[in-house]
């Protein structure tokens, strides 16, 4: 897909007719519309810096009921929030950085957003802190989302979703897995392990050409790389992946 502007996508969100792409490079989330078989640059949100409207390296784009756009400012450790073209203050009920109103509770590299609208709440990872918050429409922080994490186990969440019965599903970097918990936070399993596909094979794969950049050797089965469930920085895989659970 050639994006207008867009140097290095690091993220994508369908939302109607329009597509946002987050680039590295500029810090700037742009906007598309489809316009038959190619995409319109409509808008820009955002520039390189730390100033207020500014963004410095965003993960992650939401779009809540009222159409606001709500952005991840992961390295400015804030989330920010704009209207299609405006960013809102405080002062208009929706917020720079949590800790402008919550004492002592700080957003810290927060990275993956997602809308739940059966509770009307936006889901945050916050990476920097290896926790799940939610917010309420209004930007209010409401609490932190409980999982059942074992005590002492590492746990570096970097994508979050959540389906129509209320199951949480989290990309996890440490363990290189797509966990899945119920709506109270108790695990449901994962997907991800090496051994998802065995090694030992019957009979013979069918031939892939694989790209050329790919200079060793893969294993086949059922038009599978043997490695495919070997992942790495696991990340916005989340919502596809889900049907299978």
């Amino acid at each position: 897909l050639n994006f207008e502007g867009v140097k290095k996508p690091a993220f994508i969100k369908f939302a109607g007719e329009y597509i946002y792409v987050i680039d590295l490079v500029t810090s700037i989330v742009f906007v598309y519309r489809r316009d038959g078989a190619t995409f319109k640059l409509v808008n820009r949100i955002g520039s390189q810096g730390v100033e207020q409207g500014q963004l410095n390296h965003p993960s992650s784009v939401a779009i809540d009921p009222k159409g606001l756009i709500w952005v991840s400012d992961e390295q400015n450790s804030r989330i920010e929030v704009f209207t299609y073209d405006v960013m809102f203050g405080r002062k208009t009920n929706y917020f720079m950085n949590i800790d402008e109103y919550e004492t002592n509770v700080y957003l810290k590299n927060p990275k993956s957003l997602f809308w739940v609208p059966e509770r009307s709440t936006m889901a945050v990872i916050d990476s920097g802190t290896a926790s799940l918050l939610s917010f309420d429409s209004d930007g209010n922080f409401t609490g932190e989302i409980k999982i059942s994490i074992r005590k002492g186990e590492a746990f570096m969440p970097q994508s979050i979703y959540v389906d129509s019965m209320n199951h949480l599903y989290v990309a996890d970097n440490v363990s290189h897995k797509i966990l899945k918990f119920d709506d109270q936070g108790n695990s449901r399993g994962s997907i991800g392990s090496e051994s998802q596909f065995p090694v030992n094979r019957s009979t013979q794969p069918p031939t892939l050409v694989r790209p050329l950049s790919q200079g060793f050797g893969l294993t086949t089965t059922n038009l599978f790389y043997g490695d495919d469930s070997r992942m790495s920085r696991s990340e916005e895989h989340t919502s596809e992946l889900q049907s299978q659970f």
